[in-house]
């Protein structure tokens, strides 16, 4: 295979919107640090020219930092040739397509750079003392075998080059998934007597935590894991675009959070299934086919495919630009492979906007909160999940409500049951089971690619196709076209009816809802005490104790809960003294077309309809629907 020499400094020829792709770039995991590998170093840091590397500050006199994005500069060490090579071209190709993208002064990416170095022998050549702000270890090589430990890149001596460089207060940040180098670099680290532990709390409050926590921990849920290899079974070479919707037109973001989630949002590229969390999928997730699995462990997130833009609500000209304002994402892939960022993006946006613009909170009370909720489902009989990811507070917060409520389920007696949770990563780490079933996106895309004549019953036969052998209960979502043109498709296959093991109820009224079920149900003659109904339209702990109560009423014994929200973004302001809720963002991602068709749902709530006028119009004819 033809590789190419390393340039020592950065040239900008990539082809405009043209990122390089890591196949072309192959290199050995493993480099010997104790190699020079024939590398060039500088004598000193004053003989190091940063122009080239950043030549939109060239102007400036900065110097690398290694800090937060967009203030200061951060450069990139690697030792391995490939490596460097293909990071550095990314750059300049990012740089590039900012470039026509952005409408700021200083356009993306133009403070990052990457130089090919042994970090481990000349780091003082490259940073002066106190120069540092932040030093970031990603996945460094564990060297597993004890004779070569000393080849570890956090070491006794070492770390007194990294306090030499780094300034009184600067932060060292570790990321490995080896837990015996974890527990390495963190013996280390705080044995050594210039660097103390740091409370990440406060360093996330400070805006100075770690992003990537975003990025890293928000795993998809469930039922994207099922819809993804549903779409590579059905629709494989399918385009699709999804767009960004923030339902409250006055809550504003501020444009330091637009660029610290657009910087988040370019580390996902990063991410990927390792072989421990692939045997767990394979026990945990048995209709996940193997081909599927195989397929999961080479995806790969393409940050090139988001879309990110911020427009300013107080735009002041060319010289004041505004710093609030909405942003706007557009994601437009592959349909297999765009459909995995809703989620993640969500989740990571929220966590970024209540680090950046709104910090009026904080934890205390998240742990009783969730156990006391947990305690009040579980006597009350009701069996609940977790579904909280994607307008969850923070990862952190996520983990505290599962953590207690795993607690909840532990020592609280009663007839309720905690079912598992949506975020297969969450799942993996507390012994939960990953819940998922079909999201609007199915219907809406199968509609758009088959026609909207019949759209549910299409989805649904579809879906049996891929999943009728595979033992997964099969949960039909009744909403995406109403509920009431679902129920007509439905009651038309009694066959099919029967063998679906459930329905799931997403908008309207809860409880006209269940009577509604039981009279389907019996109309056909099946016994409505057999099927499961799953409740998750913005519940609360209250409303699922009073659903609960009416199914039991009614017979319908098999009612589940999957509660969100209400778990994992319930605060209250610290300014009103905890009085006053601290509201969560009312944000959605849904699908807007797929090649090229546009994608609606109408939903039971008038204020959830999404989608191309034309088409909801055309739908509400064909369906014979009430106009608003």
């Amino acid at each position: 295979m033809a590789k190419r020499k390393r340039e020592q400094q950065p040239q900008e020829t990539a082809s405009e919107g043209l990122l390089p792709q890591k196949k072309f770039y192959r290199q050995r995991a493993h480099a010997n640090p104790f190699s020079d590998h024939s590398l060039d170093y500088p004598e000193s840091p004053r003989a190091i020219d940063w122009a080239p590397h950043y030549p939109a500050f060239a102007a400036s006199g900065k110097v690398p930092e290694f800090a937060d994005f967009p203030d200061t500069l951060m450069l990139g060490l690697e030792i391995r040739v490939q490596v460097s090579q293909y990071v550095q071209d990314r750059i300049t190709a990012l740089r590039v397509t900012n470039a026509t993208q952005s409408s700021d002064s200083t356009p993306g990416f133009q403070n990052v750079s990457i130089v090919r170095a042994n970090a481990m022998k000349f780091l003082p050549n490259y940073f002066t003392k106190h120069s540092l702000s932040a030093l970031f270890f990603l996945f460094p090589d564990p060297h597993f075998k004890s004779r070569k430990h000393k080849a570890r890149i956090i070491s006794p001596t070492l770390l007194a080059e990294y306090a030499y460089v780094l300034r009184p207060g600067g932060i060292v940040y570790t990321i490995t998934d080896v837990r015996d180098l974890h527990e390495w670099m963190k013996e280390h680290l705080t044995n050594f007597p210039l660097f103390e532990p740091v409370d990440e709390d406060s360093l996330r409050k400070e805006g100075k935590g770690p992003i990537i926590d975003a990025v890293y921990h928000s795993t998809e849920e469930g039922k994207k894991l099922s819809m993804q290899q549903a779409v590579l079974k059905t629709f494989p070479d399918a385009q699709a675009t999804y767009r960004f919707t923030n339902r409250n037109k006055a809550t504003l973001f501020s444009r330091q959070c637009a660029e610290r989630f657009r910087t988040a949002v370019s580390h996902f590229s990063f991410l990927a299934l390792t072989q421990e969390e692939r045997e767990w999928l394979q026990k945990a997730c048995p209709f996940l086919e193997p081909s599927y699995l195989e397929f999961l462990s080479g995806f790969r997130y393409k940050p090139e495919q988001v879309d990110i833009q911020f427009v300013p609500a107080d735009d002041q000209g060319d010289d004041t630009k505004g710093v609030s304002g909405q942003i706007y994402i557009t994601i437009t892939g592959p349909w297999v492979e765009a459909i995995m960022w809703e989620v993640p993006l969500m989740a990571c946006l929220s966590e970024t906007y209540f680090q950046t613009v709104d910090k009026d909170w904080d934890y205390e009370g998240q742990a009783d909160l969730a156990f006391e909720k947990g305690k009040t489902l579980l006597s009350h009989g009701c069996a609940f999940s977790e579904f909280g990811t994607r307008r969850r507070r923070s990862y952190r917060t996520q983990e505290i409500v599962v953590e207690n409520l795993v607690k909840a389920s532990e020592v609280t007696k009663g007839p309720g049951r905690l079912t598992g949770t949506s975020n297969v990563h969450l799942a993996r780490l507390y012994d939960l089971e990953p819940i998922g079933t079909i999201a609007h996106e199915w219907f809406m895309g199968v509609a758009a690619l088959r026609g909207y004549e019949n759209a549910n019953a299409k989805a649904l036969k579809l879906w049996e196709e891929v999943y009728e052998s595979s033992g997964t209960a099969l949960i039909a979502l009744t909403d995406t076209f109403t509920t009431g043109a679902f129920f007509r498709e439905f009651t038309e296959d009694g066959p099919r009816a029967q063998r679906w093991t459930g329905l799931r109820q997403d908008s309207g009224d809860p409880f006209t809802f269940g009577p509604r079920v039981k009279e389907v149900y019996e109309s056909l003659g099946i016994d409505p005490a057999t099927k499961l109904l799953v409740y998750s339209d913005s519940l609360s702990t209250e409303k699922a104790v009073k659903i609960r109560e009416q199914c039991t009423s009614l017979g319908l014994a098999k009612a589940s809960f999957g509660i969100g929200t209400h778990f994992t973004n319930d605060f209250k302001s610290l300014s009103s003294n905890r009085q006053q809720k601290s509201k969560a963002l009312n944000i959605v991602i849904k699908l807007a077309q797929v090649n090229d068709k546009p994608c609606i749902k109408l939903s039971d709530d008038l204020t959830k309809t999404t989608g191309d006028k034309a088409t909801v119009d055309y739908v509400i004819d064909l369906y014979h629907l009430p106009k608003s």
